[in-house]
């Protein structure tokens, strides 16, 4: 059923994530992924910057806060293909649904701004597409995605000091992904 499988999340943990946006985004991983684990469903997540760490699984409650206490060491830039790269390499290897991550939904957080090479853009989207996943995009503040990454993502919102909000889709994402 469409809004109850795994999650994969994507999680920008560069220089300007740190403070308050990335203890934000780490309070919406540790509640997405215990309301996840207490359903049954798998959540994983992936840190990127410069460089994008391999995907931390976790199975229950209990793992959600082991995989916040992870030190990851990828880097202060910002590399936004790097980390949907990752998490599409994860979502390919599930043909075989080898690591339980079928037609799971990537929420990809971030609070800055970087740039998708077009020709990538339109490759990523047709292998979302093939594989048979949704990517939703949550800014950590008041930035705007550009163009080409607004492209790659099913649907954007913001989470400010007012949660999430300025829904850029019909449906709210809490019914679509978080139920």
């Amino acid at each position: 059923r469409e809004g109850l499988g795994p999650i994969v999340m994507v999680l920008d943990m560069s220089g300007s994530m740190m403070g308050t946006p990335i203890q934000t985004a780490w309070a919406l991983f540790v509640a997405l992924g215990t309301q996840a684990a207490r359903s049954g469903r798998k959540i994983a997540i992936i840190p990127f910057a410069d460089n994008a760490a391999e995907p931390s699984v976790a199975n229950n409650p209990a793992q959600v806060l082991q995989v916040v206490n992870k030190q990851y060491n990828i880097g202060y830039g910002t590399n936004f293909q790097e980390g949907l790269r990752r998490a599409e390499e994860l979502l390919s290897c599930e043909k075989d649904n080898k690591r339980g991550f079928k037609n799971a939904d990537v929420i990809f957080i971030t609070d800055g701004i970087d740039y998708i090479d077009r020709t990538w853009a339109a490759r990523y989207v047709a292998s979302k597409k093939a594989l048979g996943y949704r990517a939703y995009g949550i800014i950590v503040g008041s930035m705007k995605f550009p163009q080409e990454v607004r492209r790659v993502l099913d649907a954007i919102t913001t989470l400010d000091g007012q949660g999430l909000a300025k829904l850029e889709w019909v449906e709210a994402l809490g019914h679509q992904v978080i139920k």
